[in-house]
Formats: C-alpha cells, structure tokens, sequence
C-alpha cells in the first residue's frame, strides 16, 4: 500500500476513526485536574466532528442538504467548540461563549447563504 496515494474516502474514514479514538482516549485518562466545564465542551466538538466527516464522506450517495450543508454544519461546529474549550481552560468562559458562538454563527450563515456549488462549499467552509 501507497500512503501517499489515499483517496478522499480513506481520509475522511481515518478524520472521523481518529476523532473517536481521541474521545475513547481523553474518556479512558480523564484527570480530575482539567475543569469539568472546558472538558465536556472539547468531548462534545470531538463527538460532532466524528459525526460529520462521515456525512462528508457520503457526498454523493445521499442529498447534498445532508452531506454538505449539515454535514459542514456540524463539522464547524465542533471546530468552534474545541477552540472554545482550549481558550478558556484557565480563564471565565461567559464572554468568550458569546464570541465564539457568534463567529460560528456568521460562518455557518455565510456557508448557508452564499455556497451553492461544490467549488463554493470548500471555499466557504475552509
């Protein structure tokens, strides 16, 4: 086998394997040290992504308002909650909670809005 000749769909097999396996791993090691509320919110941007790079990896094979528009809403949304939790591991998280819930928001209104082909979807969504 070529590691260097993977397709799309054995990339986004081992994006969503590799989020699942890092879940099972922070569940297995938790520490009582980390604060329970950043925990949960990185646990459950880690879980979202797992879920969406499946419906990504289905463009194609079911309609284009899964794969693409949930599928990346999902997918952003678990971006904007593990940056979130690793912003305010040490710090007050209510301010911070309404900026990244507001530029999660405007990109995925953005993605909604203005992506309408495959070309834009990337464009957008990246």
């Amino acid at each position: 086998m070529n590691l260097f000749k993977l397709d799309i769909q054995t990339i986004i097999v081992m994006l969503s394997t590799g989020n699942l396996v890092v879940l099972a791993m922070l569940t297995a090691f938790r520490s009582s040290r980390v604060p329970a509320q950043p925990y949960r919110y990185f646990i459950l941007g880690k879980l979202l992504q797992a879920m969406a790079w499946p419906l990504l990896g289905l463009r194609g094979s079911i309609p284009d308002l899964y794969s693409v528009y949930v599928g990346n809403t999902i997918l952003i949304s678990g971006f904007a909650l593990e940056t979130f939790s690793l912003t305010v591991i040490n710090l007050p998280a209510r301010r911070w909670k309404f900026v990244y819930t507001g530029l999660a928001v405007i990109g995925l209104t953005l993605f909604w809005v203005i992506a309408r082909t495959p070309n834009m979807w990337v464009g957008v969504a990246s």
